[in-house]
């Protein structure tokens, strides 16, 4: 016996577990519209079941005022009497009989009572009349001045109406002595109620069908909702792809280019470069020896002398090789070329930039300091300049800061925007932006903001 009730007892608890493991197999997405669209169920029945009671008393309320207003107005005045006496006199019951005749009365009446506290003291059924019955909550509620309806029959006197088989109103209403509002007896009429319930069904259907179609559609939205966001992510997603993509193979683009720069580059210093250095020295010969007048060896050295500094202007303005290169010690080689150039003093803060990022990103952030420095310097040669990284949630910044002289900081932003295209197009293909911008003490700043993948180092 105790084993039987060990295995009952852990039927819930296997069933609960069952449906923790099955409910934990959904998504949050799933989750949320799940608990919505129970909540809604829930709301509809409960909302339904509220209007549909409501409807159902109004209605028995509108039809149970008619019924009052006869009998204040016919009813009322011919029963005075039961104020001083318990019963009516015999011409006071033909006069109730008369009113209460289809023709007179203009309604489906089946049954009519007038009662004095718990007696019946006049009915269309004289074999009631006289009869004591137990309390009824319409009775006492009439009692207390109140307009009772109800459906169906209610209590011990109603056997009549139950063996008609039909719906019923009743509807208990206090009758008052002239003048005063002392209650000296109780009218129920009890009326054929097919009329008026099926108005209250039409009415109830209506609603019903209002409710259930307000509901259906907030969960069609909410779903059609729940599904555009998904087809939302979705695209997203593809378009993020579509961004790395295009990121990468622009990262690729510049890296060829930039070592195809670089052979070429190296391919001058070791050819042309070589033998343009060789030929000016060949004219210092023919100077010495004096066989060409000074003037057409001069323009020659000249034009050779331009030639060997060209070459080797384009030989240097070629980043250095990054590939296995951190990304902290590319900015530090610009910061030191540029110290080394210009003896201009930097401050700088790199210890949040990522440990490892694409070729791309490096050779750019190599360029944006290298130009910054050299604006920087260009506009405030006695400024301060400092050179801040900052990591982000999804990349990190770089910024380029220094003080200036000028009034006029805003044209200077803008003089410089115009000025920066190429590194601003350059910035913009690694996922990047570049901006311009100042502050009302003086200091302008050149800002770049980098996207990077969710983990460092990985290829954009």
């Amino acid at each position: 016996m105790s084993a039987y009730v060990t295995f009952v007892g852990r039927k819930p608890i296997d069933f609960l577990a069952q449906f923790l493991t099955w409910w934990r197999r959904f998504e949050r997405r799933q989750k949320f519209a799940a608990a919505v669209s129970v909540s809604v169920v829930c709301g509809v029945v409960y909302v339904c079941s509220f209007l549909g009671t409501y409807i159902e008393e109004a209605f028995g309320n509108k039809a149970a005022a008619s019924t009052a207003l006869y009998m204040d107005s016919f009813i009322e005045p011919l029963v005075q009497t039961l104020g001083q006496s318990s019963s009516l006199p015999p011409q006071t019951r033909a006069a109730l009989e008369r009113l209460l005749s289809p023709a007179s009365i203009g309604k489906p009446v089946v049954a009519f009572r007038i009662w004095v506290g718990d007696r019946i003291v006049f009915s269309n059924r004289s074999e009631l009349v006289g009869r004591s019955f137990p309390p009824s909550a319409a009775r006492s509620s009439a009692r207390q001045g109140e307009v009772v309806a109800t459906f169906g029959p209610d209590s011990d006197d109603d056997e009549y109406e139950r063996s008609l088989g039909v719906a019923t109103l009743e509807i208990h209403a206090p009758i008052r002595k002239a003048g005063t509002h002392e209650i000296i007896a109780i009218a129920e009429t009890a009326e054929l109620a097919s009329e008026v319930t099926s108005q209250i069904r039409a009415a109830q259907y209506t609603s019903y069908a209002v409710i259930v179609s307000l509901a259906t559609v907030v969960l069609l939205t909410l779903f059609g909702f729940g599904s555009s966001r998904d087809r939302m992510d979705e695209r997203i997603v593809a378009m993020d792809a579509l961004a790395s993509r295009l990121c990468a193979a622009s990262g690729h683009v510049l890296e060829a280019s930039d070592r195809d720069r670089r052979t070429l580059c190296e391919e001058l210093h070791a050819g042309p470069l070589q033998h343009a250095a060789f030929a000016l020295l060949r004219v210092e010969g023919l100077r010495e020896a004096g066989d060409r007048p000074d003037t057409e060896i001069e323009i020659v050295s000249q034009a050779l002398e331009t030639c060997v500094a060209q070459l080797r202007a384009l030989s240097g303005s070629l980043p250095p090789e990054f590939t296995d290169v951190p990304v902290a010690t590319v900015c530090n080689m610009a910061i030191s070329q540029h110290v080394l150039k210009t003896g201009h003093p930097v401050e700088f803060d790199l210890t949040e930039l990522p440990q490892n990022v694409p070729y791309a990103l490096k050779a750019c952030l190599f360029h944006l300091l290298a130009e910054s420095l050299h604006d920087s310097t260009k506009y405030a040669q006695e400024s301060k300049i400092q050179i801040c990284a900052r990591r982000k949630e999804d990349g990190f910044e770089i910024g380029v800061y220094c003080e200036t002289n000028r009034h006029t900081v805003d044209g200077l932003v803008a003089e410089l925007s115009r000025g920066s295209q190429n590194l601003r197009s350059r910035v913009e293909s690694v996922r990047g932006e570049l901006v311009f911008g100042s502050v009302p003490s003086g200091v302008v700043s050149i800002t770049a903001n980098f996207v990077l993948p969710t983990k460092w180092g990985e290829d954009v």
